[in-house]
Protein backbone atom coordinates (compact mmCIF):
# COMPACT_ATOMS: atom_id res chain seq x y z
CA UNK A 1 0.00 0.00 0.00
CA UNK A 2 1.33 3.44 -1.13
CA UNK A 3 0.89 6.16 1.21
CA UNK A 4 1.68 9.68 0.91
CA UNK A 5 2.35 12.29 3.64
CA UNK A 6 1.24 15.64 3.34
CA UNK A 7 3.18 17.37 6.15
CA UNK A 8 2.83 20.99 6.48
CA UNK A 9 3.27 23.94 8.88
CA UNK A 10 6.23 26.27 10.09
CA UNK A 11 8.94 24.43 11.76
CA UNK A 12 7.61 25.36 14.85
CA UNK A 13 8.83 22.27 17.58
CA UNK A 14 9.70 19.87 14.31
CA UNK A 15 12.79 18.82 15.93
CA UNK A 16 11.05 17.12 18.47
CA UNK A 17 8.25 15.95 16.98
CA UNK A 18 10.39 14.06 14.02
CA UNK A 19 10.96 11.07 16.04
CA UNK A 20 7.25 10.41 16.17
CA UNK A 21 6.53 11.05 12.41
CA UNK A 22 9.14 8.51 12.04
CA UNK A 23 8.10 6.21 14.43
CA UNK A 24 4.84 6.34 13.85
CA UNK A 25 4.09 7.44 10.38
CA UNK A 26 6.89 6.31 8.18
CA UNK A 27 6.48 2.22 8.50
CA UNK A 28 7.50 1.35 5.42
CA UNK A 29 9.67 2.52 2.70
CA UNK A 30 6.48 3.13 0.86
CA UNK A 31 5.37 5.95 2.29
CA UNK A 32 6.46 9.47 0.80
CA UNK A 33 6.74 12.88 2.39
CA UNK A 34 5.34 15.54 0.44
CA UNK A 35 6.47 19.02 3.03
CA UNK A 36 5.44 22.54 2.38
CA UNK A 37 6.96 24.43 5.24
CA UNK A 38 7.34 27.97 6.63
CA UNK A 39 11.38 28.95 8.00
CA UNK A 40 10.41 31.36 10.82
CA UNK A 41 13.65 30.45 12.56
CA UNK A 42 17.26 31.70 12.58
CA UNK A 43 18.38 29.16 10.85
CA UNK A 44 18.33 28.93 6.55
CA UNK A 45 16.44 27.42 4.52
CA UNK A 46 19.32 25.04 3.14
CA UNK A 47 20.59 23.88 6.49
CA UNK A 48 16.77 23.25 7.18
CA UNK A 49 16.99 21.32 4.07
CA UNK A 50 19.81 19.57 4.31
CA UNK A 51 18.44 18.51 8.21
CA UNK A 52 15.02 17.24 7.07
CA UNK A 53 16.17 15.06 3.91
CA UNK A 54 19.08 13.38 6.34
CA UNK A 55 16.26 12.63 8.90
CA UNK A 56 13.56 11.75 6.57
CA UNK A 57 16.09 9.63 3.97
CA UNK A 58 14.04 7.82 1.27
CA UNK A 59 10.86 8.89 2.78
CA UNK A 60 11.59 12.60 1.28
CA UNK A 61 9.57 13.24 -1.93
CA UNK A 62 9.36 16.82 -2.08
CA UNK A 63 10.33 19.98 0.31
CA UNK A 64 8.51 22.98 -0.43
CA UNK A 65 9.46 26.46 1.05
CA UNK A 66 6.21 29.11 1.53
CA UNK A 67 8.86 32.43 1.12
CA UNK A 68 7.99 35.51 -0.12
CA UNK A 69 7.60 34.92 -3.93
CA UNK A 70 5.39 32.64 -3.29
CA UNK A 71 3.69 34.72 -0.28
CA UNK A 72 3.32 37.60 -2.67
CA UNK A 73 2.12 36.07 -5.58
CA UNK A 74 -0.27 34.46 -3.39
CA UNK A 75 -1.36 37.51 -1.51
CA UNK A 76 -3.85 38.85 -4.78
CA UNK A 77 -5.49 35.28 -4.26
CA UNK A 78 -6.20 35.88 -0.71
CA UNK A 79 -7.38 39.27 -0.95
CA UNK A 80 -10.06 38.06 -3.80
CA UNK A 81 -11.27 34.95 -1.35
CA UNK A 82 -11.42 37.60 1.24
CA UNK A 83 -13.50 40.33 -0.84
CA UNK A 84 -15.71 36.89 -1.48
CA UNK A 85 -16.70 36.04 2.31
CA UNK A 86 -19.36 38.32 3.77
CA UNK A 87 -17.56 39.07 7.01
CA UNK A 88 -16.37 41.83 8.99
CA UNK A 89 -13.82 43.45 8.64
CA UNK A 90 -12.18 42.81 12.21
CA UNK A 91 -12.48 39.10 11.07
CA UNK A 92 -11.19 39.60 7.41
CA UNK A 93 -7.82 41.08 9.39
CA UNK A 94 -7.76 38.31 11.55
CA UNK A 95 -7.89 35.98 8.86
CA UNK A 96 -5.03 37.89 7.15
CA UNK A 97 -2.69 37.17 10.40
CA UNK A 98 -3.54 33.96 11.68
CA UNK A 99 -2.67 30.54 10.02
CA UNK A 100 -6.14 29.70 8.87
CA UNK A 101 -5.55 30.07 5.23
CA UNK A 102 -2.25 29.80 4.73
CA UNK A 103 -2.71 26.26 6.03
CA UNK A 104 -4.63 25.52 3.05
CA UNK A 105 -1.61 27.67 1.05
CA UNK A 106 0.58 25.19 2.23
CA UNK A 107 -1.91 21.77 1.88
CA UNK A 108 -1.92 22.92 -2.16
CA UNK A 109 1.44 22.95 -2.65
CA UNK A 110 2.23 19.67 -0.73
CA UNK A 111 -0.88 18.24 -2.73
CA UNK A 112 0.37 19.59 -6.16
CA UNK A 113 3.71 18.02 -5.74
CA UNK A 114 2.36 14.68 -4.87
CA UNK A 115 0.46 15.08 -7.99
CA UNK A 116 3.14 15.83 -10.13
CA UNK A 117 5.03 12.86 -8.44
CA UNK A 118 2.06 10.46 -9.13
CA UNK A 119 2.10 11.78 -12.97
CA UNK A 120 5.59 11.23 -13.61
CA UNK A 121 5.49 7.78 -12.21
CA UNK A 122 2.05 6.92 -13.51
CA UNK A 123 0.82 5.56 -10.61
CA UNK A 124 -1.91 6.71 -7.58
CA UNK A 125 -1.16 6.50 -3.78
CA UNK A 126 -4.19 4.42 -2.43
CA UNK A 127 -3.72 6.82 0.89
CA UNK A 128 -3.33 10.64 2.03
CA UNK A 129 -1.86 11.45 5.46
CA UNK A 130 -1.97 14.97 6.69
CA UNK A 131 0.49 15.59 9.74
CA UNK A 132 1.86 18.98 11.32
CA UNK A 133 5.45 20.29 12.14
CA UNK A 134 4.18 20.40 15.73
CA UNK A 135 2.26 17.76 16.78
CA UNK A 136 3.29 13.91 17.90
CA UNK A 137 1.43 11.80 16.35
CA UNK A 138 1.70 8.91 19.41
CA UNK A 139 0.00 5.58 17.51
CA UNK A 140 1.26 3.78 14.48
CA UNK A 141 -0.57 4.74 11.94
CA UNK A 142 -0.52 1.22 10.48
CA UNK A 143 -4.07 0.80 8.45
CA UNK A 144 -4.76 -2.38 10.89
CA UNK A 145 -8.19 -2.12 10.78
CA UNK A 146 -8.13 -2.32 6.90
CA UNK A 147 -7.08 -6.12 7.99
CA UNK A 148 -9.77 -7.06 10.25
CA UNK A 149 -11.82 -10.06 9.80
CA UNK A 150 -15.87 -9.58 10.22
CA UNK A 151 -14.64 -11.71 13.54
CA UNK A 152 -12.57 -9.16 14.61
CA UNK A 153 -14.99 -6.01 13.75
CA UNK A 154 -17.63 -7.67 15.71
CA UNK A 155 -15.16 -8.54 18.72
CA UNK A 156 -14.72 -4.87 18.86
CA UNK A 157 -18.18 -3.40 18.03
CA UNK A 158 -19.08 -5.55 20.97
CA UNK A 159 -16.05 -3.89 23.20
CA UNK A 160 -17.48 -0.33 22.23
CA UNK A 161 -20.86 -1.47 23.18
CA UNK A 162 -20.16 -2.53 26.45
CA UNK A 163 -18.25 0.35 27.68
CA UNK A 164 -20.66 2.61 25.80
CA UNK A 165 -23.52 0.69 28.53
CA UNK A 166 -20.64 1.04 31.47
CA UNK A 167 -20.58 4.50 31.28
CA UNK A 168 -24.37 4.77 31.26
CA UNK A 169 -24.52 6.23 27.49
CA UNK A 170 -26.52 5.48 24.26
CA UNK A 171 -25.08 1.94 23.32
CA UNK A 172 -27.86 1.70 19.54
CA UNK A 173 -26.26 1.11 16.64
CA UNK A 174 -25.52 5.04 15.32
CA UNK A 175 -23.51 6.08 18.97
CA UNK A 176 -21.31 2.10 18.95
CA UNK A 177 -21.01 3.01 15.09
CA UNK A 178 -19.72 6.60 15.75
CA UNK A 179 -17.38 5.52 18.60
CA UNK A 180 -16.42 2.30 16.72
CA UNK A 181 -15.40 4.70 14.13
CA UNK A 182 -13.47 7.56 15.93
CA UNK A 183 -11.36 5.14 17.87
CA UNK A 184 -9.81 3.69 15.03
CA UNK A 185 -6.84 4.44 15.27
CA UNK A 186 -6.05 2.76 18.89
CA UNK A 187 -8.06 0.23 21.22
CA UNK A 188 -5.96 1.76 24.04
CA UNK A 189 -8.57 5.03 23.99
CA UNK A 190 -11.74 3.25 24.58
CA UNK A 191 -11.08 2.84 28.55
CA UNK A 192 -11.26 6.74 28.44
CA UNK A 193 -14.50 6.58 26.14
CA UNK A 194 -16.85 8.95 28.59
CA UNK A 195 -13.87 11.52 28.02
CA UNK A 196 -13.80 11.30 24.54
CA UNK A 197 -14.71 14.67 22.22
CA UNK A 198 -16.10 12.64 19.42
CA UNK A 199 -18.00 13.44 16.55
CA UNK A 200 -19.88 11.81 13.58
CA UNK A 201 -20.08 14.41 10.71
CA UNK A 202 -22.31 12.81 7.69
CA UNK A 203 -21.54 14.15 4.57
CA UNK A 204 -23.79 15.76 2.05
CA UNK A 205 -24.93 12.00 0.57
CA UNK A 206 -24.92 10.27 3.76
CA UNK A 207 -28.37 8.87 5.01
CA UNK A 208 -29.23 7.02 7.94
CA UNK A 209 -28.85 3.50 5.53
CA UNK A 210 -25.12 4.52 5.73
CA UNK A 211 -25.15 4.12 9.13
CA UNK A 212 -23.58 0.13 9.34
CA UNK A 213 -25.21 -1.55 11.63
CA UNK A 214 -23.47 -5.63 11.11
CA UNK A 215 -20.06 -6.39 11.59
CA UNK A 216 -19.60 -7.51 7.30
CA UNK A 217 -21.72 -4.39 6.74
CA UNK A 218 -18.76 -2.22 8.80
CA UNK A 219 -16.06 -4.15 7.40
CA UNK A 220 -17.36 -3.32 3.86
CA UNK A 221 -17.21 0.49 5.10
CA UNK A 222 -14.10 0.19 6.53
CA UNK A 223 -12.30 -0.83 3.07
CA UNK A 224 -15.32 0.80 0.70
CA UNK A 225 -16.86 3.46 2.76
CA UNK A 226 -16.32 7.91 1.92
CA UNK A 227 -15.04 9.13 5.15
CA UNK A 228 -11.92 10.50 6.70
CA UNK A 229 -10.43 10.09 9.88
CA UNK A 230 -9.94 13.31 11.74
CA UNK A 231 -8.05 14.59 14.97
CA UNK A 232 -9.31 17.40 16.75
CA UNK A 233 -11.17 18.45 13.26
CA UNK A 234 -8.38 19.10 11.26
CA UNK A 235 -4.98 19.23 12.87
CA UNK A 236 -4.31 15.07 11.37
CA UNK A 237 -6.15 13.27 9.23
CA UNK A 238 -6.58 10.38 6.98
CA UNK A 239 -8.14 9.71 3.97
CA UNK A 240 -8.54 7.34 0.61
CA UNK A 241 -6.25 9.26 -2.26
CA UNK A 242 -9.59 8.25 -4.49
CA UNK A 243 -11.20 10.88 -2.44
CA UNK A 244 -8.87 13.61 -1.62
CA UNK A 245 -9.72 16.27 -4.08
CA UNK A 246 -11.81 18.92 -2.41
CA UNK A 247 -10.19 19.69 0.45
CA UNK A 248 -6.72 20.97 -1.44
CA UNK A 249 -8.72 23.46 -3.09
CA UNK A 250 -9.29 25.18 0.01
CA UNK A 251 -5.84 26.83 -0.84
CA UNK A 252 -8.03 28.58 -3.97
CA UNK A 253 -11.58 28.34 -2.60
CA UNK A 254 -11.23 29.20 1.01
CA UNK A 255 -14.57 30.84 2.43
CA UNK A 256 -16.61 28.89 -0.24
CA UNK A 257 -17.61 26.44 1.98
CA UNK A 258 -20.15 25.62 4.35
CA UNK A 259 -22.24 23.04 5.60
CA UNK A 260 -24.54 21.85 7.97
CA UNK A 261 -22.12 21.53 11.12
CA UNK A 262 -20.74 24.85 10.56
CA UNK A 263 -20.77 27.18 13.76
CA UNK A 264 -21.15 31.18 13.37
CA UNK A 265 -17.30 30.51 12.33
CA UNK A 266 -18.08 29.15 9.40
CA UNK A 267 -15.28 30.99 8.16
CA UNK A 268 -12.33 29.45 10.32
CA UNK A 269 -9.92 26.95 9.38
CA UNK A 270 -11.78 24.09 10.93
CA UNK A 271 -15.07 24.54 9.59
CA UNK A 272 -14.04 25.40 5.87
CA UNK A 273 -12.37 21.94 6.21
CA UNK A 274 -15.34 20.82 7.99
CA UNK A 275 -17.65 22.02 4.30
CA UNK A 276 -14.92 20.62 2.11
CA UNK A 277 -15.74 17.20 3.52
CA UNK A 278 -19.21 17.53 3.77
CA UNK A 279 -19.37 19.04 0.01
CA UNK A 280 -16.79 16.12 -1.21
CA UNK A 281 -19.29 13.91 0.10
CA UNK A 282 -16.68 12.35 2.62
CA UNK A 283 -18.15 11.46 6.10
CA UNK A 284 -15.87 12.99 9.16
CA UNK A 285 -14.87 10.76 11.91
CA UNK A 286 -13.45 12.62 14.62
CA UNK A 287 -11.21 12.45 17.52
CA UNK A 288 -10.43 14.24 20.56
CA UNK A 289 -9.86 14.22 23.77
CA UNK A 290 -10.46 16.46 27.13
CA UNK A 291 -7.20 15.94 28.24
CA UNK A 292 -5.49 16.74 24.78
CA UNK A 293 -6.99 19.42 24.07
CA UNK A 294 -7.63 21.74 26.88
CA UNK A 295 -10.05 24.45 26.89
CA UNK A 296 -9.16 27.66 26.08
CA UNK A 297 -8.64 29.28 29.75
CA UNK A 298 -6.18 26.58 30.06
CA UNK A 299 -4.01 26.51 27.69
CA UNK A 300 -1.33 29.20 29.33
CA UNK A 301 -0.72 25.99 32.05
CA UNK A 302 -0.11 23.37 29.35
CA UNK A 303 2.97 21.76 30.35
CA UNK A 304 5.49 19.38 28.64
CA UNK A 305 6.28 17.17 31.62
CA UNK A 306 2.40 16.26 31.97
CA UNK A 307 2.90 14.41 28.74
CA UNK A 308 6.22 13.30 28.23
CA UNK A 309 9.70 12.34 30.29
CA UNK A 310 12.87 13.99 30.34
CA UNK A 311 13.23 11.61 27.51
CA UNK A 312 10.60 12.70 25.68
CA UNK A 313 8.65 9.49 25.63
CA UNK A 314 4.78 9.56 25.87
CA UNK A 315 3.44 9.54 29.35
CA UNK A 316 0.06 7.99 28.54
CA UNK A 317 -0.86 5.49 26.94
CA UNK A 318 -3.90 6.15 25.55
CA UNK A 319 -3.06 9.44 23.94
CA UNK A 320 -3.14 9.52 20.44
CA UNK A 321 -1.68 12.97 19.94
CA UNK A 322 -0.47 16.28 21.53
CA UNK A 323 0.56 19.64 20.15
CA UNK A 324 4.35 20.75 21.13
CA UNK A 325 3.64 24.39 21.70
CA UNK A 326 7.36 24.99 23.28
Amino acid sequence: MKIAVLFTGALRTVKKTMRYLRQHILLHSDVHVFACLQNLSSDTTEDWNTWLQTVLGIHCISITWIDQDIFAQWEPQREQMLRSMAISQEWKNYLRNSGSMIEYLQLQHAYLAMCNHEQLLNFKYDYVIRARTDTVIAKPLDFHWLRWTDVEVEQRMEVIRQKLMEEDMDSGPKNVFSYFMSTLLSDDVIPNLKKLLIAYLPSQSASKQDVPSTPHQLNKYLRKGKYILTIRKNLVYIVRRSDFHMIPALGSLYGTFRSPHSDHCWFNAECQFQGACYHAGLTSHEYSSAFEELPIEQRESWKESDYFDKDFNCLHSDMLYCVVRT
